[in-house]
């Protein structure tokens, strides 16, 4: 769970995929008011600006956050095991790729 709601709060999910009665859709994530002012505990939100954090289940700020990010979502087929735990995503973009960038814009200026 703190993967994907990291990747949420970067704005990197592209698709997310909901599993209806998977068992992480209740856990408990904080949020504040903006869309991508979302972690898994209260103090995340406090540092992220949110002056007054809210609880809330996991798969509705995680929707909340996709839609505002123009991310699809996908639903799974009743009777389907993945995403195991009822909750993933697909990522526009993953750490290592953008590290993979950035090192090549890095390679490219001091070719210069």
């Amino acid at each position: 769970m703190p993967s994907l709601v990291e990747a949420a709060r970067e704005h990197r999910l592209a698709t997310l995929l909901v599993r209806p009665g998977g068992p992480d859709r209740d856990t408990e994530v904080w949020v504040g008011d903006g869309a991508d002012q979302v972690g898994v505990r209260r103090s995340e939100l406090q540092y992220l600006g949110a002056p007054e954090p809210a609880s809330a289940r996991a798969d509705d700020a995680l929707l909340r956050s996709a839609l505002a990010t123009d991310a699809e979502v996908l639903l799974a087929a009743p009777g389907e095991e993945l995403p195991v735990g009822g909750l993933g995503a697909l990522l526009r973009w993953s750490h290592a790729s953008r590290r993979t960038q950035e090192e090549k814009t890095a390679e490219e200026t001091a070719a210069e």
